[in-house]
């Protein structure tokens, strides 16, 4: 049980274990796990097929959808990693771009 402890604690646990196993389809926790180096196993819920849990493919690395996935999330995990990467990168620019045109906006006022 992660819950409740810092990220740093969950960090240490992540990159001690082999395994993170979740019941909750749509943690966070599941890439961060995968971010530290463990199988991320995601337990399906019932009569949710992979597509309809994450339609698109690359919304699905690094973590497996039930246990006969795992050798696709570990093949993934690159991908996902640089995929948070970009996001994180697209967020910087989205933040320049907005002090950009704030200070130009008051700058005329």
């Amino acid at each position: 049980l992660i819950d409740g402890k810092s990220n740093r604690e969950v960090s240490a646990i992540f990159k001690r274990v082999e395994r993170f196993i979740s019941y909750d389809t749509y943690t966070a926790y599941s890439r961060f796990a995968a971010l530290c180096g463990c199988d991320s196993i995601v337990i399906p819920d019932e009569g949710v097929t992979l597509e309809q849990w994450y339609a698109k493919p690359q919304d699905r690395y690094g973590v497996s959808y039930g246990f006969e996935g795992i050798e696709d999330a570990r093949a993934t995990r690159s991908a996902m990693r640089e995929q948070i990467l970009a996001q994180e990168e697209k967020s910087i620019d989205n933040v320049r771009v907005f002090i950009s045109e704030t200070q130009n906006f008051f700058a005329k006022a």
